[in-house]
């Protein structure tokens, strides 16, 4: 299988990956989530900086991860998510 390109836009900022097709759908969840876990936090906690609203994205969707593992995103996604946050 050859990976497909795709662009992903987290946090108003667009980033163009590479990807299996497999993993596509997990992806685009998994960003969708954060993206809806930042604009609630930017609402419960504003005038934070954006990077610490990302941070409680990421860690939300990790803890959610550890606690239902059957829905666990697979380690290439995860591995995409942490090369976005190393960009930001």
């Amino acid at each position: 299988m050859q990976p497909i390109q795709i662009t992903l836009t987290l946090f108003n900022r667009p980033f163009k990956l590479k990807v299996m097709s497999q993993s596509e759908e997990a992806l685009r969840s998994a960003v969708k989530s954060m993206n809806e876990n930042i604009e609630t936090y930017k609402k419960q906690f504003p005038g934070q900086d954006d990077f610490n609203y990302l941070a409680m994205a990421v860690m939300t969707l990790v803890s959610g991860m550890s606690e239902n593992p059957s829905g666990a995103i697979d380690a290439a996604v995860i591995e995409k998510l942490r090369k976005v946050e190393e960009m930001l």
